[in-house]
């Protein structure tokens, strides 16, 4: 609390200083309290400007999340703990304040591309195909989708590169390693964790992860995954009625897949993926 309210009290301390300064020594007398207050009016304003700013950001970011999970109910609340997730794993990175909000919105906004209507959820071959091929081209539609937002400038790179593979057989462009934007880096755990924890729990989910260091995720990003996986558990774990909601298998006989789980980043790196 100290460390929260010192520099605010300090700045108040500055102020009043000047005040007197002003006040006695520099003989402006009452004229000080429009020397003083004038800029501090503005300041107000311009910062209750910054705030209605952000809510409307807010906004429009979360009408764009409740598009997503009208498509899959399932999906519930993912973009939400994947954001919480990405903010520990980026904490722990000591991101910018600035590379944070960015990572923030990316994080909410990562799946907006998969709300393309489904025709059927039938386990026909070809729409299994179909569901492949609009897991691949999802990242691309969101950056489309989202490309003219302004706010949004600093989050469309980790967006598009969020299903990128450190050994570079993910997608869109098929980036490996360090070439992979940091965010979408730390996006990749992060959303994979999440889908990972309803079917198997935290502690296998960090494991899974970990096991995939070097070839589906950055290694710095697990490692700080490992980190934080016991402030991770309060947020990645479910309240029981949504996860009934989730199969015990990861790839499904029937119906949409998961395409977070790293079973699915396999099929889809594989050459013959989109024959299955």
């Amino acid at each position: 609390m100290v460390r929260q309210v010192s520099r605010t009290y300090l700045g108040y301390g500055v102020i009043g200083f000047l005040f007197a300064v002003l006040w006695d020594a520099a003989g402006l007398g009452p004229a000080t309290v429009l020397v003083m207050l004038a800029p501090l009016l503005l300041a107000q304003w311009s910062y209750a400007q910054q705030h209605a700013e952000s809510v409307a950001h807010e906004r429009t970011v979360a009408s764009m999340m409740a598009a997503v999970e009208a498509r899959d109910p399932v999906m519930r609340g993912r973009s939400e703990r994947v954001a919480k997730i990405s903010e520990l794993v980026g904490n722990e990175l000591r991101l910018s304040p600035t590379e944070a909000d960015a990572l923030h919105f990316a994080a909410l906004l990562h799946d907006v591309g998969m709300v393309a209507p489904v025709d059927s959820r039938a386990a026909d071959p070809d729409v299994r195909r179909a569901d492949l091929d609009r897991i691949r081209q999802h990242p691309a539609r969101g950056v489309e989708m989202l490309r003219s937002i302004g706010f949004l400038g600093h989050s469309i790179t980790a967006i598009r590169h969020h299903h990128e593979r450190w050994d570079g057989r993910g997608y869109p462009d098929g980036l490996a390693g360090p070439r992979i934007p940091q965010l979408a880096r730390v996006l990749a755990v992060a959303d994979a964790f999440c889908a990972l924890v309803p079917r198997v729990g935290v502690d296998a989910a960090v494991e899974a992860v970990r096991q995939r260091s070097c070839v589906q995720f950055d290694p710095d990003c697990v490692t700080a995954l490992e980190h934080v996986a016991g402030s991770a558990e309060s947020v990645a774990v479910l309240d029981d009625g949504l996860a009934d909601e989730f199969a015990s298998s990861g790839i499904p006989e029937g119906g949409l897949l998961d395409h977070d789980l790293p079973e699915v980043s396999d099929l889809l790196a594989a050459e013959d993926g989109l024959l299955l």
